[in-house]
């Protein structure tokens, strides 16, 4: 599922910088320069090779990637550090194991800077931790399902929030996927059904486009039910192995899967190829 977690964050809290980066007519993006664009003290490292965070382009983001590694290493470290409640003290002993030199001052800057940024989620989050207390323990995740947490973990409550509703999504997705496939006659059988933000299936290799479609019909299928503001969608990749999978690339049509010139079947048997979605 393509940013299962961050496009389930940004239509819980609704925040108006998640809503840029995953909402409805979004463009596509990069989170980590989107970030570093709207820090003061890395904004000039960032915009100063044409990147516009509010028109970003896919040139702009392939040459900024390339000629402003250290800012989007430091906006990295920070969006993944946070977001799982590492404080200034954290941030900046990661930021120093990986070379990045920087002052303490100047990290916990950036730190306040970023939550500025995302006080939508900021927000959010508190609410969970009120009706979090208020429950003693517990709060409904966004698909109304109680998720309860321990108190020492009370600094995880919306990441909890967050990746079991995201998990929930995808087992909807599943479920209206297994109901097609019953109405179907596409030989689909499970490899990985359940696996965090993904599914992979095996099919034989002259139904691999009709199962695609079939995919991508489940999306349809699967919106229409959560009713979100965002519409969750999925790129699926065909390959053979799972090596294959970490391949750049992305969909692989049936023509392409001749490249990899693997051994004819024995007589009778049937080829099989895999769908990871």
């Amino acid at each position: 599922v393509d940013a299962l977690e961050p496009v389930v964050l940004a239509e819980l809290s609704e925040d108006p910088a998640m809503m840029k980066l995953y909402g409805p007519g979004a463009k596509p993006n990069d989170i980590y320069l989107f970030v570093g664009a709207s820090i003061p003290a890395l904004r000039s490292k960032i915009c100063m090779h044409g990147y516009d965070p509010q028109n970003p382009t896919k040139e702009a983001i392939s040459r900024t990637k390339k000629l402003a590694k250290t800012p989007r290493t430091i906006c990295k470290i920070v969006h993944l550090s946070a977001s799982y409640g590492a404080g200034p003290g954290t941030i900046y002993q990661t930021l120093q194991e990986a070379g990045v030199k920087i002052t303490k001052e100047e990290v916990k800057t950036i730190h306040s800077d970023y939550w500025k940024l995302f006080k939508g989620v900021t927000s959010f989050q508190n609410d969970l931790k009120t009706e979090w207390s208020s429950n003693g323990g517990w709060f409904l995740n966004g698909r109304g399902m109680p998720t309860a947490v321990a108190n020492k973990y009370e600094k995880d409550i919306l990441n909890r929030c967050i990746q079991s509703t995201g998990h929930v999504n995808l087992l909807t997705y599943l479920k209206n996927l297994d109901l097609l496939r019953s109405e179907s006659d596409i030989s689909l059988r499970p490899v990985l059904v359940d696996f965090h933000d993904e599914t992979v299936w095996e099919v034989p290799e002259n139904q691999a486009e009709k199962a695609l479609e079939l995919f991508n019909k489940t999306w349809d299928l699967t919106n229409k039910e959560l009713g979100g503001i965002i519409s969750l969608s999925g790129a699926p990749e065909i390959c053979k192995t799972f090596s294959d999978f970490k391949c750049e690339g992305g969909y692989r049509t049936q023509e392409s899967l001749e490249e990899f010139n693997l051994d004819k079947p024995a007589k009778g048997s049937q080829k099989w190829t895999m769908i990871l979605y």
